[in-house]
């Protein structure tokens, strides 16, 4: 049975007038379009230090960096924000924020082992 199929395929393939065609060449694929160019406003530096109450103000939508050096380990949040990373005096905390909502946000700092103390603000303002 395979061999009357094969028999009947290459007779079929030889007595076809249309001459064989080789396969096109594959389709160009256009280069990637290059990255837009950065933004002319680089991020806000914004620091607090975790020794001292400090509040520091940014325009809502403004791209943050936010730095909070402290004097021990522990773990630093910014309430409102739903924000913790953990800090050292070697390693400080940092956020990369797009603070969208106005308003006041407390940044906290709880040493390991210890309570959790006010140690500034973030205030977000509009425009």
């Amino acid at each position: 049975m395979v061999t009357i199929f094969l028999l009947i395929s290459g007779l079929a393939a030889w007595a076809d007038p249309r001459p064989l065609r080789t396969p096109s060449p594959p389709a160009q694929i256009p280069a990637a379009a290059p990255a837009p160019p950065a933004s002319e406003a680089k991020a806000f530096q914004v620091r607090l230090d975790g020794r001292e109450r400090t509040q520091r103000r940014v325009r809502a939508g403004a791209h943050v960096v936010l730095t909070v050096e402290v004097d021990e380990p522990g773990e630093v949040a910014i309430e409102g924000l739903d924000l913790i990373t953990s800090a050292s005096p070697e390693a400080p905390a940092v956020f990369d924020l797009l603070p969208g909502r106005p308003g006041r946000y407390p940044v906290l700092f709880t040493p390991v082992g210890g309570a959790a103390r006010d140690i500034g603000s973030l205030v977000v303002a509009t425009g």
